[in-house]
């Protein structure tokens, strides 16, 4: 997925496309999160993880900003843009909210692993989606966010569930 990611920064540059640099940037943050964060949990956080944390929000703030004062920038995406940005955005803040006190569930880490790594996969079938989909569907907002649409209840669905595996007293 960083591969991925780095591409897509890349040709975004080089095309200069400022809406897939900054997806870019968004999709290889969750899949940074749910690699990093099963070794945060007794270790803490490290520079790097901050660093990342802080620069992902820059550019999703940046991403949700320009979709919604300058559309013309991110070639129309505006749905998209504050979709992805506002998740974005979410992401990091929960991050340097754990970085900076653990939370009291001792398998915080669970479900952050989990929810980046799905994340991230969400993105990846995003892209796929608009590749394939937009040549006949059209540049609709849609075709961005059908996956995120359908992912993200089951994302939150599944962390219920390994909540209440985890925590008997959740159970009842």
């Amino acid at each position: 997925m960083a591969f991925v990611a780095a591409s897509a920064v890349v040709l975004a540059l080089a095309r200069p496309t400022l809406f897939l640099a900054l997806v870019g940037i968004f999709s290889f943050y969750l899949a940074f999160l749910g690699y990093r964060i099963p070794g945060m949990k007794k270790t803490g956080a490290a520079a790097m993880d901050w660093g990342v944390a802080i620069f992902t929000l820059l550019a999703c703030s940046i991403l949700v900003a320009v979709a919604l004062l300058a559309p013309s920038m991110i070639q129309g995406q505006t749905v998209p843009g504050v979709v992805f940005g506002v998740v974005g955005i979410l992401a990091a803040l929960r991050s340097i909210a754990t970085f900076r006190h653990r939370p009291a569930d001792k398998m915080y880490w669970w479900y952050q692993h989990m929810g980046g790594m799905l994340g991230s996969y969400i993105a990846a079938w995003s892209a796929f989606s608009v590749n394939i989909l937009s040549r006949y569907a059209g540049p609709h907002w849609w075709v961005w966010l059908w996956p995120t649409i359908l992912g993200t209840p089951a994302i939150l669905i599944w962390i219920g569930y390994y909540r209440r595996r985890f925590n008997p007293a959740l159970r009842a």
